[in-house]
């Protein structure tokens, strides 16, 4: 049974297209495919023993209920705007270069990639695991089998360097951490006065949020600072409409990937035979001579043989 290395689709192929250099054909824009292929083909090259699944992300409307705001920062950046254009332009003949490669494609239909992943490490039966992205939501899936890697900016995140990475001593910790401050490139606020400082600082004396509540709840505890007594007491903090505890809680649903219930709804998996003739053919159309001028040695990292052990 094959390990497995877990891409983030979208996370990557955008990735591919704003720090790549311009590729195109016939004046069409091509580096979102050129560089997803190739970075995905040097990870399954190097982790031969791992077999790649990838990732895409369906329309999680749960989230939007519970937090209207979300992901509402998104295109606003005209520049950023663009770039999410040419790579949704690309992505469905990104989809079929995989599937022509045999490469394992997971399509959810009310969810995030995050949220797959997370199932995946839950599900995973024993397999060790690399998390392939540079969404730094997927660390708090870190564990002895599970790894983090950010082939964007070639950086690793282990449990040996957890604590280094993050700041936070546990993936716990890391997860109330984000809850306490929020995450901007999410649009999602944080409860209000707590920043990355004040959160760590808050799990090196108490451990976790819960057990900070039942020590001023049960035991009277009087924290010492006047941002913590305003969490305790659940205040609404300025420049906000929502109770410190609330927006706690509600940032905790949204981000939670170890053990989140929310539900997923139908997944379809493409799964699909290698064809190499095909493959030949999308990169002779897409004049993607490099891939072409080794065709048989690049492909043989996607083999049939690594596909039958998933």
């Amino acid at each position: 049974m094959s390990n497995i290395l877990i891409v983030d689709g979208n996370n990557i192929g955008f990735a591919a297209q704003t720090g790549g250099a311009k590729l195109s054909v016939g004046g069409r824009d091509v580096r979102s495919i050129f560089g997803f292929l190739k970075t995905l083909r040097m990870l399954a090259q190097a982790h031969s023993d791992y077999y790649p699944i990838v990732l895409w992300d369906g329309k999680d409307n749960w989230r939007f209920k519970v937090y209207p705001e979300y992901k509402g920062n998104r295109n606003k950046d005209s520049k950023m705007a663009q770039a999410k254009e040419a790579w949704s332009e690309q992505k469905s003949d990104l989809q079929q270069a995989l599937r022509l490669l045999g490469v394992a494609q997971c399509f959810p239909e009310q969810a995030e990639a995050d949220d797959v992943a997370g199932l995946l490490v839950r599900k995973r039966a024993g397999r060790k695991a690399i998390l392939v992205t540079g969404d730094k939501d997927w660390v708090q899936l870190v564990s002895n089998d599970v790894r983090w890697y950010d082939p964007i900016r070639d950086r690793w995140c282990f449990p040996s360097n957890f604590a280094e990475f993050t700041g936070y001593a546990s993936a716990r910790q890391f997860l109330d951490g984000k809850a306490l401050t929020g995450d901007s490139s999410d649009n999602i606020k944080g409860v209000g006065g707590i920043g990355e400082k004040g959160a760590q600082e808050l799990m090196m004396q108490y451990g976790s949020v819960e057990a900070f509540f039942h020590k001023v709840d049960a035991m009277g505890h009087a924290p010492a600072s006047a941002v913590l007594k305003r969490f305790a007491a659940n205040e609404v903090p300025p420049k906000s409409s929502v109770p410190m505890r609330d927006a706690y809680y509600r940032n905790l649903r949204l981000m939670n990937l170890i053990d989140n219930m929310e539900p997923i709804g139908l997944v379809t998996w493409d799964r699909s035979t290698p064809d190499i003739a095909g493959f030949k053919a999308f990169c002779e159309e897409f004049h993607f001579l490099s891939i072409l001028s080794v065709l048989d040695q690049w492909q043989s990292v996607f083999s049939i043989e690594k596909r039958r052990a998933a």
